[in-house]
């Protein structure tokens, strides 16, 4: 994973630009806990994936076994975040194991 431009804040996602499906490096400055759990998923094999398709947004975090983890969509606008942040909770909860203190 390529360091954030925005610190340790940022969320690192790939994009996929049509109509060829280039890739793009994006970056999202999100609350510290939200970027410790990407970070966390991108440490485990997982990736974070975005798509804008005519204003509706894709997001996706995937295995590097190719298997789909969690995804969410939502209209570009403020609702973004928002749909970022539940999607690194959900998958976080459900894949990263957190060793009991």
């Amino acid at each position: 994973m390529k360091p954030s431009p925005h610190g340790p804040n940022g969320v690192h996602f790939i994009q996929f630009l049509f109509p060829h499906g280039t890739k793009s490096d994006q970056w999202i400055e999100r609350p510290p806990e939200i970027a410790l759990k990407a970070r966390a998923l991108w440490a485990a094999g997982f990736r974070l994936e975005i798509e804008n398709k005519s204003g509706m947004i894709w997001m996706s975090c995937v295995h590097h076994s190719q298997e789909l983890a969690v995804d969410k969509t939502c209209w570009d606008g403020p609702e973004v975040p928002v749909k970022v942040d539940e999607m690194i909770r959900d998958a976080h909860a459900k894949f990263i194991r957190v060793p009991p203190l």
